[in-house]
């Protein structure tokens, strides 16, 4: 008599299910920011927002699409402080000087991108949009 028969079935309920409790576990590690943004992009070149923090900086670019929908939101960034500045164009010595932001496990960190003024606002009492 051979060992016991295992049930493909069983054995593939049970991958996906320790998956998405391992991406579960994961995301909930990491956190979000979510910008709102106000203004129009003047000029041919749009600006980015800038996130420095240890060993990491990320750029996101806040095209027409971004403006238009009025958000711009970073999924899954490690947990730590972060400086946000607005690159405006890409132009040298045109760079928001920045604040200093927490990022925080399962949490959504919000702040609001004046395009007009060239600034980046902290809104501490902003409601989630995400509900995160």
């Amino acid at each position: 008599m051979g060992g016991a028969r295992r049930n493909p079935v069983l054995a593939i309920g049970f991958a996906i299910v320790l998956s998405l409790s391992l991406a579960s576990i994961a995301h909930s590690m990491t956190g979000r920011l979510v910008a709102s943004v106000q203004g129009t992009v003047l000029g041919g070149i749009p600006p980015s927002l800038v996130l420095e923090g240890r060993e990491r900086e990320k750029s996101v670019l806040i095209g027409p699409i971004a403006v238009a929908a009025g958000l711009v939101a970073i999924e899954d960034l490690p947990p730590g402080s972060y400086r946000i500045s607005l690159d405006r164009g890409g132009v040298p010595g045109i760079r928001d000087s920045g604040l200093e932001i927490g990022i925080f496990p399962g949490r959504t960190t919000a702040v609001r991108i004046d395009l007009d003024a060239g600034r980046v606002l902290i809104e501490p009492f902003a409601p989630d949009p995400f509900g995160f």
